[in-house]
């Protein structure tokens, strides 16, 4: 009996060894890339093995799906979705399955929005929003079980305009996300100058939103996205048209503005353009990019009182710096430059928030979003 024993005991502890732990980060991860489409230089969705540790990616597969420029991967890691952004009454979402390597088309339904730019998808309600561009308008579609769009429940348009007649002469609803708790919903419309946060509501099975809140931005900015932190006492929005982050914290249920800061460095003169905005995995910093003359991704500190500081600015190594995302394991920030055709890859000081750009570019036409 105990010889027995003796013989299990390190039998188990290998058997232990070998299972894969939640919460330790893969060494290779998928990478998902979304692309504006032209026959001859680019399908759709791009789907890369990124190693992580040596920062090096292999092309596994590629999906044909037209101008998907934004894409929305599930919790569970199996479903991916993606909207085409069209104008002439085929902009879709649609969803596929993934296997591990490609992606197997589920099925596709049509937003009924112009230039649909952003999806984003809940973690506690099967439902997906879209957001409509040159359509002004947002839509919640409910899910199914296997990940594939039962319907769309709810079309919501907005109205108005705001101070700048070249830019703002109607809604552009830029994006939606889903606050921490998954109750509301941030809608970020460039064209008015304003959020509006929606309560999600169900009624029979059908989602829908309730009446919404509104945070009126500076005039002329034009909010595109926001990054909310963990705790949704605070979010940070990048303005598209002034190129700047504007900060906003929950007092006493009121959202107040405490800070604008710019992305460009100091005496910088020229058109901007910026993108996209993220929070680090550990909620200590936030990099903003810009596009436009600019070309650069700044990284700012986030202080006790939630300002920010800038740590540094630096060159994203191509034009049109559009998407950029973090590696998993939060080491790697890659840059996708939508008019240099290429993916550029900073090694990321977790520490201290500074990036070191790499060598090892990612070549690819177009790429506008990235997924892991």
């Amino acid at each position: 009996m105990n010889t027995l024993r003796t013989c299990l005991i390190p039998m188990i502890f290998l058997c232990t060894l070998l299972m894969p732990f939640p919460g330790i980060a893969q060494t290779n991860v998928p990478l998902f890339v979304g692309t504006y489409t032209q026959p001859g230089k680019s399908k759709g969705i791009y789907i890369y093995d990124f190693n992580q540790k040596s920062r090096q990616a292999n092309l596994l597969s590629t999906t044909s799906c037209n101008n998907p420029s934004f894409l929305a991967r599930s919790k569970d890691g199996k479903t991916l979705y993606a909207v085409s952004e069209k104008n002439d009454g085929t902009e879709n979402l649609s969803a596929y399955h993934f296997d591990g390597k490609q992606l197997t088309f589920l099925n596709e339904v049509n937003v009924r929005g112009a230039d649909p730019c952003h999806v984003s998808l809940s973690n506690t309600d099967p439902i997906a929003v879209v957001s409509n561009y040159s359509g002004g308008s947002f839509a919640v579609f409910r899910l199914n079980t296997d990940g594939s769009i039962a319907a769309r429940d709810t079309l919501v348009q907005h109205s108005g305009k705001g101070i700048d007649a070249s830019r703002q002469d109607k809604p552009h609803v830029h994006s939606a996300f889903f606050a921490p708790d998954f109750k509301t919903i941030f809608v970020q419309d460039l064209g008015t100058d304003k959020i509006s946060i929606y309560p999600v509501k169900q009624t029979n099975g059908i989602y829908g939103v309730g009446t919404p809140s509104i945070i009126q931005t500076p005039a002329g900015g034009g909010p595109r996205h926001i990054a909310i932190t963990k705790d949704g006492k605070s979010f940070y929005v990048v303005t598209e048209m002034t190129a700047k982050v504007v900060a906003y914290a929950k007092k006493k249920d009121k959202w107040e503005l405490i800070q604008e800061i710019d992305i460009n460095r100091a005496g910088f003169s020229g058109g901007n353009g910026a993108a996209e905005i993220k929070l680090s995995p550990d909620g200590k910093f936030v990099y903003a990019s810009n596009r436009g003359d600019a070309n650069v991704i700044t990284a700012f500190k986030v202080l006790k009182d939630r300002t920010l500081i800038v740590v540094d600015t630096y060159n994203v190594g191509g034009k049109g710096p559009r998407n950029f995302n973090f590696s998993p394991d939060g080491q790697s920030i890659l840059v996708g430059n939508q008019y240099t055709d290429n993916i550029t890859l900073f090694k990321r000081d977790i520490a201290t928030g500074s990036l070191q750009k790499l060598e090892s570019d990612i070549n690819i036409f177009s790429p506008v979003c990235i997924v892991f």
